[in-house]
């Protein structure tokens, strides 16, 4: 085997592993159950649906701080766009069907379909605008992925 294909093999096995634990820190973040500290029992009653798109960011965006809400909903706006930016950059690394963009974006709907569905059964809540938010951290993802590939193929000319 050639030193170059030796190199990118440790590069995908790299990429891979990390892919692998981005996905287990994913789950223990929007899977796994919350539990109350006191009891160590998941809390079954706190959970909500929202299906009215836009309707949790227009609340977000309208609180007033008080007491450091409008801090927290900025956390959670971002966590929700950040915690799948590494979905939309490192799949296109790893597998070339994915440098797509419908792909790409199939991709980060039916991923973040299934967690929210999976929500739905976990006393956790379901918001579709932690879809959108889920989504466009793909699509943030993808757009670092084809900046940086671009860069490269410029440099390498």
């Amino acid at each position: 085997m050639k030193k170059n294909q030796i190199e990118r093999n440790l590069w995908h096995e790299l990429l891979l592993f990390i892919f692998v634990v981005y996905h287990i820190g994913l789950a223990s973040q929007t899977i796994v159950p919350k539990y109350i500290s006191d009891l160590q029992l998941p809390y079954w009653n706190n959970s909500q649906i929202n299906l009215i798109p836009f309707q949790t960011l227009d609340n977000y965006f309208s609180l007033r701080d008080v007491a450091g809400y409008r801090s927290i909903s900025f956390i959670n706006l971002l966590g929700n766009i950040f915690l799948f930016t590494p979905l939309g950059f490192l799949t296109p690394i790893l597998w070339k069907r994915f440098q797509s963009t419908s792909y790409i974006l199939l991709l980060g709907f039916l991923v973040t379909l299934c967690i929210e569905s999976i929500q739905l059964f976990i006393g956790r809540s379901t918001d579709i605008d932690d879809m959108i938010l889920n989504i466009l951290g793909v699509l943030v993802g993808f757009f670092i992925y084809r900046m940086m590939r671009s860069m490269i193929i410029y440099l390498n000319k």
